[in-house]
């Protein structure tokens, strides 16, 4: 089976929802899955020689929460990037199991003897959904925008990652941006240069995350902000158009008929339901009124005889962040407490009940393995395991250095039932093992939540990751001092030393390998700056007439771009 990204899945529930490509995510509904791909042998493209295609080919789904945004160089969550993923490609893209491929790119890219310059040539069959052509000038309007001060998105730092030349100086204000490190040699010749050489491989991979979407650049010019926030302003070079979107409550998908490979698509037409309760969700799918249900544990007894019934463990991952601007959290024994604080074991059997692990280290388990094969986590250890007694310790300790007897914090998450359910669990267990804690419970929406939370207005979020990329570099960068996901106010030089050695360690793996190590260890044991919560898991239901379905823990966490409809 292979393991795909849950952010949708309960972001298919809870948002349909990650942290999380790796993108940001909420709580479980903003997050992740792991699953197999259905695939039937045939000669239908997929279909067996058995299956008789739907006459209807309409998937319909439910959300818990809207679409935040369209515009790839504003997304940061794992439900923009996933239906982005249908509307948009970049040069490339993932197949079905998890490996970069060609989508706007005619090939791999031509890769100079040094590794610093990598060549695209853009396919001839691209076009955007008004019939102009795909161009390198839409991958550099596009790319610039991202790197623009004035600009440029909460993911921009990916473009460091990528080593894309001058990223760094550019989004630090110390560089123009028309010295970015990417130029349209002609209309469909894009040239990467780089500040170091990046494994092919890797390179590629990135080129698949939607940071790097291109943009139709003469069309999103003339539009401003306004460009991707309704169908009209919006154009797509992907499998489907944006036919309708009522912000809050509905969107629809129909296929793009001049998609280079709209002869491989078979679904004509999705359409998804803002359906914040959970109940309503499940009698729609046993009303046969949505074809896909992700669920919550309250729903496993009913379902899990049934063959429609699916459980999945994925690589995202979950954690409480502390936010340093607080002055009671900028007290390491506080964080130190919180972190000890509650039975982690307790959440991922009761409360979510869906395959979810405990997680005492922040990459997640057979996510990564070392250059002698040894899984990431079990050459870093364990971390924050739950200890009622110590964490006590940690907060009489914290208190008398604070000098008082009492705090109250507020714990930011979402407005869906299950990220209410866990809030209320966290609580009671902090309340009850720390005493003199008062913790509020602020819901809010997936869209405004995310605002809080990039702007620095909460204390305790409830926030997940979701891999952007196959290496615990992923879930490591985002700390550093400059990155726009560090949303806890903490720098250390020490860690910033940390990462910047090991992307210079490309050539030793073995020494980067011991690096992340070590940089986690610092984030996690050292300083506190999380507490971990869990690694996803998932339950869903999906009906049987539904095909080919492929999820994904890179890029879009459920792909319908090779999914289809058996006559039923």
């Amino acid at each position: 089976m292979k393991k795909f990204k849950w952010s949708l899945l309960l972001m298919l529930v809870l948002a349909m929802s990650m942290f999380l490509a790796a993108c940001s995510s909420g709580d479980k509904e903003e997050g992740k899955e792991k699953e197999g791909t259905e695939q039937a042998e045939g000669t239908d493209e997929g279909t067996s020689g058995e299956e008789e295609l739907a006459e209807e080919q309409v998937v319909s789904l439910t959300s818990s929460a809207d679409i935040p945004t369209l515009n790839s160089t504003e997304m940061q969550d794992s439900t923009s990037g996933t239906w982005g993923a249908h509307l948009f490609e970049g040069l490339m893209k993932f197949d079905e199991n998890d490996q970069p491929i060609p989508a706007m790119a005619a090939s791999e890219a031509e890769v100079s003897e040094d590794g610093t310059v990598f060549t695209f040539t853009i396919r001839d069959d691209a076009n955007w959904s008004d019939g102009t052509p795909v161009t390198a000038e839409d991958f550099v309007y596009a790319w610039k925008k991202d790197n623009n001060p004035d600009t440029m998105g909460i993911y921009s730092f990916i473009y460091t990652v990528a080593q894309i030349k001058n990223a760094a100086k550019i989004q630090a204000g110390e560089a123009e941006v028309d010295t970015l490190g990417v130029e349209a040699v002609d209309e469909k010749t894009l040239k990467v240069t780089l500040e170091k050489a990046v494994p092919a491989d890797l390179f590629h991979s990135l080129m698949a995350f939607y940071p790097f979407l291109p943009q139709p650049h003469e069309f999103a010019a003339e539009k401003g902000d306004k460009w991707a926030t309704e169908p009209e302003n919006t154009l797509s070079n992907g499998a489907y158009i944006l036919d309708t979107w009522e912000h809050g409550a509905n969107w629809k998908l129909v296929k793009n008929d001049g998609y280079f490979a709209a002869d491989d698509v078979k679904i004509e037409e999705i359409n998804v339901n803002v359906v914040k309760e959970m109940s309503t969700g499940v009698n729609l799918y046993k009303r046969d009124e949505i074809d896909y249900k992700a669920l919550t544990s309250d729903y496993v007894p009913e379902f899990e005889d049934s063959e429609e019934f699916h459980q999945l463990t994925g690589a995202g991952m979950f954690a409480l962040g502390y936010n340093q601007k607080n002055p009671d959290l900028a007290n390491l024994n506080i964080r130190k407490a919180l972190s000890f604080g509650f039975d982690k074991q307790q959440l991922t059997d009761v409360i979510w009940n869906d395959g979810s692990v405990p997680a005492n280290g922040w990459v997640p388990t057979d996510f990564a393995t070392g250059p002698d094969g040894t899984d990431f986590r079990e050459a870093a250890g364990d971390y924050q395991g739950f200890d009622a007694a110590k964490a006590k310790e940690f907060w009489d300790k914290g208190l008398e250095e604070l000098g008082k007897d009492s705090i109250t914090l507020e714990l930011l998450t979402g407005d869906s039932d299950t990220a209410d359910t866990q809030a209320v669990y966290l609580k009671s267990q902090l309340e009850e093992n720390l005493p003199g804690l008062t913790l509020e419970i602020n819901k809010q929406p997936w869209a405004q939540r995310l605002d809080l939370a990039s702007s620095g207005n909460y204390d305790i979020n409830t926030r997940g990751w979701l891999p952007d990329y196959a290496d615990p570099m992923t879930f490591l960068d985002m700390f550093t001092s400059e990155s726009t996901m560090n949303q806890q106010d903490w720098k250390s030089e020490e860690y910033d030393k940390l990462i910047e050695e090991a992307n210079n360690l490309g050539n030793d793996p073995e020494a980067r390998w011991k690096k992340l190590i070590e940089a986690e260890h610092i984030l996690i044991e050292e300083q506190q700056i999380i507490g971990t919560l869990y690694q996803e898991g998932g339950v869903y239901v999906q009906k049987p007439w539904l095909k080919n379905v492929v999820h994904h823990n890179l890029g879009a966490e459920i792909d319908f771009t090779q999914a289809y409809i058996t006559k039923h």
